[in-house]
């Protein structure tokens, strides 16, 4: 006999969710000790927190509609699902920005802007969203599918007041023509792109597998033989970038795709340059944890960042936390200016850095460019 509604509530000691949600918990009977907010394929990593913890967890699964409690002994057993849209009352109503897109493809405001050759004509509302898989300065993406043939693509959703307000307009033009011109198996491309009054709209490629940085959060840290996979398909993606005189300057693990056979893409080109080899670059940006020394202190930089974000990727990849991490940012931007990088011990931290490896992270973390 199926449960009333108002029996169907779950304690759990730790909830995970997306960031669509404004997320209510009064479907629970306790207080949860922890409270995640993913995206991306996030029940394989519902399970993964499941063997970590050892203690039973509620998901709300965006993919098949539904919330789950998944219980640790059987991580293949899972109760009876609760429709999501029996929580339709404990759960905050989608953003009016959300609402707006949404209508604009349900209307197709949108005109067709560029579209790659040799693929088929459409209009904005020959897709339909399916949920929110990542959230950006300027707008959010959305995973959405091609109503007719059922092709998965990723749109970012563009704001363009938000990109006049920070002078953003020509890195939006560069990143286009990026996504459109660059062709390379180890960079996202991109198929369309429409715009309306308040918006622009591209159409990618949508990589199942979501960003490197979930991956590495369920693992903690790779092996080396992982990272050498691929931080060589990284590193062959920004000698492509460089050839073109392109400055990428946003590597980090969230900006790393996975392919479902476990081949990578750059994606996010929304920080890169166009620039000569001589050129010296005083923008400060990038993410705090991968800041090269000169842009903290405002040298000026060079397409050599990129290498210094390359080793820290491949130091986190491996350790499991980037070379001068620290909670505080002042003290971690001192690190990266000063600090020599310190591995792990084996004895202590039970993590073993190999020769070859440090060698390698040593050459591309050099603080003196002389």
């Amino acid at each position: 006999m199926q449960k009333s509604k108002k029996e169907r509530t779950f304690k759990a000691n730790i909830i995970i969710f997306t960031n669509s949600f404004d997320l209510n918990k009064k479907w629970l009977t306790k207080e949860p000790e922890m409270v995640i907010c993913v995206t991306g394929q996030f029940n394989v990593l519902a399970l993964e927190f499941n063997k970590a913890f050892e203690k039973d967890i509620v998901y709300v699964d965006e993919d098949i509609e539904e919330v789950q409690k998944s219980v640790w002994m059987d991580k293949h057993k899972k109760a009876p699902a609760l429709q999501k849209t029996d929580l339709a009352t404990d759960l905050a109503p989608v953003s009016e920005e959300e609402t707006e897109v949404q209508a604009s493809i349900l209307g197709n405001k949108g005109a067709l802007t560029f579209q790659q050759p040799n693929t088929e004509k459409l209009k904005l509302d020959d897709f339909q969203i399916t949920r929110i898989v990542g959230q950006g300065a300027f707008g959010k993406v959305y995973k959405i599918v091609n109503k007719k043939t059922k092709k998965m693509h990723a749109m970012k959703c563009i704001r363009k007041d938000r990109a006049l307000e920070n002078n953003s307009v020509n890195n939006l033009l560069l990143e286009k023509e990026i996504l459109f011109s660059e062709k390379h198996p180890f960079l996202v491309s991109m198929d369309y792109v429409f715009q309306n009054e308040h918006r622009i709209f591209f159409v990618m490629d949508f990589i199942e597998g979501g960003e490197l940085f979930r991956h590495l959060c369920t693992v903690r840290k790779f092996t080396e033989e992982q990272g050498k996979f691929m931080i060589a398909q990284v590193a062959i993606a920004l000698q492509h970038l460089h050839d073109k005189n392109i400055i990428y300057r946003d590597l980090k693990p969230e900006n790393v795709l996975v392919e479902t056979d476990g081949y990578l893409k750059l994606t996010d080109f929304g920080l890169a340059k166009k620039a000569k080899r001589k050129d010296i670059n005083k923008t400060f940006c990038g993410t705090a944890s991968y800041l090269a020394p000169e842009i903290l202190t405002h040298q000026g930089h060079d397409f050599s960042v990129d290498i210094w974000c390359l080793g820290t990727l491949l130091f986190e990849m491996i350790v499991g936390i980037p070379p001068f991490y620290n909670k505080n940012q002042k003290i971690m931007f001192e690190n990266i200016k000063t600090n020599r990088v310190n591995f792990p011990s084996k004895e202590r931290h039970n993590i073993h850095v190999s020769n070859q490896a440090k060698d390698l992270i040593l050459k591309m973390l050099q603080k003196d460019k002389s």
